[in-house]
């Protein structure tokens, strides 16, 4: 949660499986109502309905959204190389070119008070999570496993864990859970505050 006297921060939310698969052809491999429930929640909880949260992705998986109820109330920002000099007209979306520039318009927007930005979430895909993790705002990784090997186009970025802790939090189911016949676990990993981040290299997509 960011309170505007700490650092700016920004979560990364995935689930991937066995061998780091996160999609195919635009869309998930697999189907799991309870943790697809609990990622919307995650992404959408805030402690007080003044605070809004922000959602950073890329054009590939803003476009692959299926029910835009679930991100009405988000702030979204789009990384694509096709950001236009002119905005949409809905407050609540924001094209950007990189992600870097999505950090600065997020930090403007807190700074400046025009929005009560409480978290900051990335959603993907596999390019911007890439940069999300060089990013020296990176702060939490929730990173849930989807115990199988589905067919998958795109695939989570390999990382170093021992850059990271594990943690708790109270919103994320604990242990191994089952839905639909396929078992998934969700692990906070939390980046060590002696691990400097690399240097943040901006990619288009």
């Amino acid at each position: 949660m960011m309170d505007p006297e700490q650092p700016f921060r920004v979560d990364i939310i995935v689930a991937n499986d066995k061998n780091r698969g996160i999609g195919l052809n635009g869309t998930l491999p697999w189907s799991i109502p309870a943790e697809t429930n609990y990622y919307h929640g995650m992404i959408n909880h805030v402690s007080s309905p003044d605070k809004q949260n922000a959602v950073i992705f890329g054009r590939i998986t803003f476009q692959s959204i299926r029910d835009a109820h679930d991100y009405e109330k988000l702030l979204k920002v789009v990384v694509t190389r096709e950001a236009a000099s002119t905005q949409p007209t809905d407050r609540n979306l924001h094209y950007v070119p990189t992600f870097q520039a999505a950090t600065e318009y997020l930090q403007i927007e807190r700074e400046r008070e025009r929005r009560n930005i409480e978290t900051v979430w990335v959603l993907g895909g596999s390019r911007i999570y890439d940069e999300a993790l060089r990013s020296p705002y990176l702060h939490r990784v929730y990173l849930t496993t989807v115990q199988g090997e589905f067919a998958c186009d795109t695939h989570f970025p390999e990382f170093d864990r021992t850059h990271f802790g594990i943690v708790n939090d109270p919103r994320v189911p604990v242990g191994v859970q089952t839905d639909n016949g396929i078992s998934f676990q969700v692990e906070v990993l939390e980046r060590k505050s002696d691990q400097a981040a690399p240097p943040n290299i901006d990619l288009l997509v």
